[in-house]
């Protein structure tokens, strides 16, 4: 079937995954972990992180024993209404973070970049470019992202060094924000940041060679973006404070514009607004791809292309739904506190127990190649 992703390698994966888990370090989400969590913020974002991981190696406990996609597993598993459910879920996750996405981009290229144009112009370019994206494939995606990515880590980590002047570290004082247990419940909450993700692993792992290539791609695809996260919240709560740093709507931009190299070489953010319209156009068309590719397995298409611009021109609307970009960024928020995160923890939940019951009853489970 012409909807299989095709065979991907390591670095592929692993630009996959950390695009679509990172993305959000150019929005407004570093400034709700902050008003969950307060100085604590950088290492909330961390600890979520790892929950991911945990999630996403629970899956592939299951996925070791009983190769396959989410698909074809959670049919073995659960029967097929249960597999149907699945791809519903998943489709409905992809699509409402593709819209979340698109319209947050949007909105802060209007903002930041091209304030009197008009936003059904901004938002077709968007469309445009996602189609085209979505047109060239996973594989071809992948291989862009493993090239751009390492150039966008060291562009993010020059922001960071050369505001050194500016941090102040008596800013993380309380070092345990606002409470332990605060910071707990917010680790579990801001995991659902990194659903797609979590589910990007997922989708990719019958792609992929071998187990350990799947394994490593999770650690460095989760684990790396988590870093990056982190290591941005932290530099912005040093520079701006907690109580500064809440006011703030693009914590990034707002870092890139204090940058100052020399008087003839200012306003560097404008380099970055290209670099989140990049990241961000690619995360949009991954989260895409995988609600369509799920949408296939559901169906039974035997091609995903046809669909490709229909689904674009219907996400481009749905966009453009909410009053403003307030109520977008409360939709965000809430949503991946809640209803993504909660669906992180119980998807590899249910499988693994769904995995464990039939395995007493069947005796053992075909391995997949480890490739050690």
């Amino acid at each position: 079937m012409s909807y299989q992703h095709g065979t991907l390698g390591q670095a592929e994966a692993i630009g996959i995954i950390f695009n679509i888990s990172m993305v959000r370090v150019f929005l407004s989400n570093p400034v709700q972990v902050i008003a969950l969590s307060g100085e604590l913020a950088w290492l909330v974002i961390l600890v979520a992180g790892f929950i991911s991981m945990a999630a996403s190696f629970a899956f592939l406990y299951v996925y070791k024993r009983m190769p396959g996609d989410l698909y074809q597993i959670t049919e073995k598993l659960l029967g097929i209404w249960g597999a149907r459910i699945m791809a519903l879920l998943c489709i409905g996750l992809f699509f409402t973070n593709a819209v979340l996405l698109f319209r947050q981009f949007t909105e802060n290229t209007l903002l930041t970049a091209l304030p009197n144009t008009d936003f059904q112009v901004v938002s077709f370019g968007y469309a445009l470019c996602v189609l085209i994206i979505l047109y060239a494939g996973i594989e071809a995606i992948g291989r862009s992202l493993y090239i751009i990515i390492p150039f966008g880590v060291i562009g993010l980590t020059v922001v960071f060094l050369l505001l050194y002047p500016y941090y102040d570290i008596y800013n993380l004082l309380p070092w345990q924000g606002y409470g332990i247990k605060q910071a707990i419940g917010a680790s579990l909450v801001s995991s659902g940041y990194n659903m797609s993700g979590f589910l990007a692993v997922i989708m990719l792992a019958p792609s992929l060679q071998n187990y350990r290539t799947i394994r490593t791609s999770l650690v460095f695809g989760l684990g790396g973006s988590a870093l990056i996260k982190s290591a941005s919240l932290g530099v912005f709560v040093l520079v701006f404070g907690v109580q500064v740093g809440l006011e703030k709507v693009l914590p990034f931009y707002e870092m890139a514009r204090l940058v100052y190299i020399s008087r003839y070489m200012q306003r560097i953010e404008s380099l970055f607004i290209l670099l989140w319209v990049i990241a961000g156009t690619f995360a949009v068309a991954v989260a895409l791809y995988f609600a369509l590719f799920m949408l296939t397995r559901l169906l039974n298409l035997p091609a995903i292309r046809p669909i490709m611009p229909i689904a674009v021109i219907i996400l481009e609307q749905v966009a453009s739904l909410p009053e403003d970009i307030i109520m977008t960024i409360r939709m965000d928020g809430y949503l991946h506190n809640t209803v993504f995160a909660g669906c992180e923890i119980a998807i590899p939940l249910i499988l693994l127990l769904a995995f464990w019951i039939k395995g007493s009853k069947q005796g053992g489970m075909k391995k997949c190649p480890s490739g050690s």
